[in-house]
């Protein structure tokens, strides 16, 4: 199956482990779920 995955953050917030949002910090752990899992 495939699965398409459309990341919405805001423009100008750093995305990452250690961003200030809940909603980047998310969007970071599935961005590196998906890389792990291939």
């Amino acid at each position: 199956m495939t699965l398409t995955v459309l990341n919405v953050a805001y423009p100008l917030a750093p995305v990452g482990l250690d961003a200030v949002g809940g909603a980047e910090q998310v969007l970071s752990m599935l961005d590196h779920a998906l890389v792990r899992q291939g």
